[in-house]
Order: structure tokens, then C-alpha cells, then sequence
């Protein structure tokens, strides 16, 4: 899978549609007192005591590591956690964001910590801003088209 991932990277950057978006829209955060395993849009993946259960406006669930919410995110000063414990989080206006490419057929990728993923035509390829400049990064994701469209604006 590596060399699919590795084609399809190659066929991005040989295009140059490479873009430099950021988020736009709020999204909701609670600190996980305990592990669990969720269906994510990528799957079902196991998050632990500590990370962040994230839910975008779209109802899409993921994790994130603190660091990484705490980088890009900050808690609304206007918002107080819920009686569930949701938060909302606003993107940070010097955060650097991502680059990302829209996908025009059918592609897979194998992230290296959540396994395979399967992308469809129109769905984005991702990868952090700082990674700009690296042409085969392995941390890269999907995001699917409709949630793009709305949580992302191009810088």
C-alpha cells in the first residue's frame, strides 16, 4: 500500500494542486477520561484516556492528540463545556493550516497509525502546512469533499 500512497503523492505533486487552505468553522472538543474506540468517517479507531473526542458541524467524529487541538484550536471564551462535556473550539487565526489536493477518481491511502482508507472522486488529500515543502509525507489524510467545502477557506 505504501507505493499506492506513494503514486498517488507523486501524481499531486507532478500536477502542482497543492493548496494552502484553513479551517473556517468551529467544532465541538471533549477530553476523553477514558479509551474508546469510535466510528470514525476513516473507520473505527481507538483514542485514549487524555486525547480529545473532535465533532465538526457536519456530526463527523475524530480524535486528536491535545498538542495537535491546542496548535490549530482554542476554546470559544463566549462557550462553557456542555453537561456531556463538548466544548467549543475555534480555529486559531495564526494558525499555519493545510495543504491539500482535490482527488478526481477513486484513491486509497495507508496512514501509518489509523490503517486504509478509501477516498472518492471530488474527496481532498491532506497534509499539515509545515509539511509543504515534503514531497512523500506520511502523515497525510482525506477529507471528504462535503465536509471540506464547508470547514475549509483557501489562503
Amino acid at each position: 500500500m505504501k507505493s499506492a500512497k506513494n503514486n498517488l503523492l507523486k501524481e499531486v505533486n507532478n500536477s502542482d494542486t497543492w493548496k494552502h487552505y484553513k479551517k473556517t468553522n468551529p467544532m465541538w472538543a471533549k477530553k476523553l477520561e477514558e479509551a474508546i474506540t469510535i466510528q470514525t468517517l476513516e473507520g473505527e479507531l481507538t483514542y485514549n484516556k487524555g486525547d480529545y473526542l473532535c465533532k465538526g458541524q457536519s456530526g463527523d467524529i475524530w480524535g486528536q492528540k491535545e498538542e495537535s487541538l491546542f496548535k490549530k484550536y482554542e476554546p470559544d471564551p463566549k462557550s462553557k463545556p456542555d453537561k456531556e462535556g463538548w466544548q467549543k473550539f475555534v480555529p486559531k487565526p495564526d494558525a499555519s493550516g493545510v495543504m491539500a489536493a482535490q482527488i478526481d477518481h477513486e484513491f486509497t491511502i495507508d496512514h501509518p497509525d489509523w490503517g486504509i482508507f478509501q477516498g472518492n472522486p471530488g474527496d481532498y488529500l491532506v497534509k499539515s502546512f509545515e509539511d509543504k515543502d515534503t514531497e512523500f509525507q506520511e502523515d497525510v489524510w482525506i477529507v471528504k469533499k462535503e465536509i471540506f467545502d464547508t470547514a475549509y477557506e483557501k489562503v
